[in-house]
């Protein structure tokens, strides 16, 4: 493997991991309070 095809394929696999994980971090804020209460968490 080259190492401009390997340069290529970890951005790649970079790019992809970033969009696969964003509709899991954006629906965490909305639970927030509910996880919290659950957890006995505080804000601080």
């Amino acid at each position: 493997m080259t190492p401009a095809l390997r340069q290529t394929l970890t951005l790649a696999v970079l790019v992809l991991t970033g969009i696969n994980m964003r509709p899991l971090l954006t629906s965490l804020g909305p639970l927030l309070p509910d996880i919290r209460a659950a957890s006995g968490m505080s804000y601080t």
